[in-house]
């Protein structure tokens, strides 16, 4: 069981960080982090009006949210360097961390559509769909604009508070910690800096921004596809010059050689 748990988890990083759609079947949704059937759009869709499909969006989106808020109330309550605030405190920002490449993903697949060339518009051109829903016109009328303008606001949010909100909230935050002479084992922020060196602590924003760019130009950019090509290029080439240049990460010896 537990290897199935770790193979789950590592098909499900591939499908996040290299943008390949893997059709996985219904019950492998139950051992997936944000990855229920319930905020499954292919599920929840398939009633053929697509209205589903936009609950699904703001399901995705809100139920994380309601939880994070419970989860920062009780953390406020707790008392002070107390071992339920630790907990609390490291259990929080583990899963927002987790959430922040697939609620981005959902907020890209609103924006992924393609060209319908068998359904036109008046004027004669063609019609934009979703791929993520083949029943939703990306420029809808009549009840669907409505629906369509509350996914621009909650994508707006989502793309202010959390796709640039968290990297400079991380930013701030590890840079202060550095100030402070506080980058300690015991710290609640530990996660976001243990796997790098000191002079590059917040290099984990670095990866955040690249996540967040590849899903905006894989999501906005599907028609056209030599353009997604060469800017996805530039993205992962300037990573890895970065990577080059600055080496945040700590080099672990190989414990299985030995000298």
């Amino acid at each position: 069981m537990i290897r199935l748990k770790v193979l789950s988890t590592f098909f499900q990083t591939s499908e996040i960080t290299t943008m390949i759609k893997i059709s996985w079947p219904p019950i492998a949704f139950f051992a997936m982090p944000f990855k229920l059937p319930v905020s499954d759009a292919e599920c929840l869709g398939s009633d053929g009006s697509g209205t589903l499909t936009y609950v699904s969006f703001f399901m995705y989106v809100w139920a994380p949210t309601a939880v994070f808020a419970l989860m920062f109330l009780a953390l406020s309550r707790s008392p002070p360097k107390s071992e339920r605030r630790q907990a609390l405190s490291s259990s929080l920002l583990f899963l927002a961390m987790l959430w922040y490449t697939p609620v981005l993903q959902m907020v890209g697949s609103m924006y992924d559509c393609f060209e319908d060339l068998e359904r036109l518009n008046d004027d004669g051109s063609p019609q934009h769909f979703l791929v993520a829903d083949p029943n939703l016109n990306c420029n809808p009328s009549g009840n669907f604009k409505v629906w369509r303008i509350l996914v621009h606001i909650n994508s707006y949010f989502v793309m202010m508070l959390v796709g640039l909100g968290f990297p400079a909230g991380i930013y701030y935050k590890v840079k202060q910690l550095k100030q402070d002479n506080k980058l300690t084992a015991d710290s609640s922020f530990t996660s976001l800096y243990q796997y790098y060196t000191p002079d590059m602590p917040f290099f984990e924003v670095v990866h955040m921004i690249r996540k967040a760019l590849l899903i905006l130009f894989m999501s906005t950019l599907a028609t056209y596809p030599i353009a997604q090509a060469v800017l996805c290029f530039i993205v992962n080439a300037g990573f890895i010059a970065i990577l080059w240049w600055t080496k945040p990460l700590i080099f672990f010896p190989c414990t299985l050689v030995k000298n």
